[in-house]
């Protein structure tokens, strides 16, 4: 029809026309942007579009919204082979493409076959190489003979100051962190990290609540504490204060004075240890005076349950000095050798005057009734 309009653009129907149902006539890509514009699910059949003009629905089959332009360079396909060109027309709004190919020749092309051509190559620039940067100056090192003073006077707290190992269980130092850290074993036997400290004592005050925590107190080996709260270390550090007993005095003076102390014989310093609630003998560490081991003994059993508490021997302390045990007098709980040989002694001096009556067989053919 000589001017009909579109009522979607506006502009004349010269080409790409698409009717529908209704018999209104539009552009094919005019309808195309409205489906999209209005969310229509087009299939291979087409999609269902409303007449602008009077609401009809109607399938009508929607062309692609054209992707280049006039005058875009572009490579078609064409053959086997991709070309380079440019685009002098746009056919159906995008349903396909008039090429000019670079030799001068044109062809239509569908849509699927036309893509952007690539951007020149730019030629990369030499990299501008820097001059090497000098190795660092490493820092002098300290003598060996020099020691921290944290680490003289036995404080641990100190970030990079360390003893030569750790004072406390399940602490351990990490020379290339400068920290210390903190471990323990779960009920499955599986070392866990508790975390990591710049305090020697926070880190084993931490594996020690990690313990009580998974409910292992009493199977795990924990920091023992004394009276005023403070722990107590293992003792493995110098030995030149260690108080060995001197064997020339009398037995009672070569054996601990305190519960749970006795003197190892193998690392010639003074063992702590207790019996656990399960009955388990535990070891607390070695020390270099009986005092100190007993301190860490009592700080054990304290930890211990209350009713747990009541059947072990605790050290008494007395105005803040432990009180020794007391012995029994000379000839009081004999060993087991003297107390052998005092009753094989009776039983020489005064032989049992009651004989024992040997027993006597029965045989099948005396009681009838006798069942093997």
């Amino acid at each position: 029809m000589a001017g009909e309009q579109c009522s979607i653009c506006l502009e004349a129907l010269d080409g790409g026309v698409t009717a529908l149902a209704c018999g209104h006539r539009f552009h094919a890509a005019c309808l195309a942007r409205l489906a999209s514009a209005a969310g229509t699910t087009a299939t291979r059949r087409g999609a269902l579009t409303a007449c602008p003009n009077c609401r009809t629905v109607s399938r009508v089959a929607l062309t692609p919204v054209a992707t280049f332009s006039v005058g875009d360079r572009v490579e078609a396909l064409w053959g086997q082979k991709w070309y380079p060109g440019e685009v002098d027309a746009v056919v159906d709004g995008g349903r396909a493409y008039e090429i000019i190919w670079d030799d001068g020749d044109d062809g239509e092309v569908r849509a699927a076959h036309v893509r952007a051509a690539p951007a020149p190559a730019r030629t990369a620039l030499p990299p501008v190489m820097a001059p090497p940067a000098p190795p660092p100056v490493p820092p002098p090192l300290a003598p060996r003979d020099i020691v921290p003073a944290a680490v003289a006077d036995g404080d641990g707290g100190a970030r990079g100051a360390r003893t030569a190992s750790s004072r406390f269980w399940g602490v351990t130092w990490y020379r290339r962190d400068k920290i210390w850290k903190a471990f323990y074993r779960d009920a499955d036997g599986k070392c866990r990290l508790v975390g990591v400290f710049d305090d020697e004592e926070e880190a084993a005050r931490a594996r020690d609540q990690a313990i009580r925590d998974a409910g292992l107190e009493g199977k795990r080996r924990i920091n023992a504490v004394d009276a005023t709260g403070a722990l107590v270390p293992r003792g493995w550090g110098d030995r030149s204060a260690v108080v060995a007993p001197d064997p020339a005095l009398a037995l009672t003076e070569t054996t601990s004075k305190f519960w749970g102390v006795s003197w190892d014989k193998t690392r010639r310093r003074w063992q702590a240890h207790y019996t656990d609630a399960n009955g388990k003998l535990r070891t607390v560490g070695l020390f270099d005076t009986q005092e100190q081991a007993a301190h860490a003994v009592n700080a054990a059993i304290r930890a211990l349950p209350q009713h747990v508490q009541r059947r072990r021997n605790i050290n008494p302390v007395v105005d803040g000095q432990l009180v020794p045990k007391k012995r029994k007098a000379k000839g009081h709980a004999p060993d087991y050798a003297t107390r052998k040989r005092r009753r094989d002694e009776r039983a020489a001096a005064a032989p049992s005057t009651r004989t024992r009556r040997p027993r006597r067989a029965v045989s099948y053919e005396e009681d009838p009734d006798f069942e093997l």
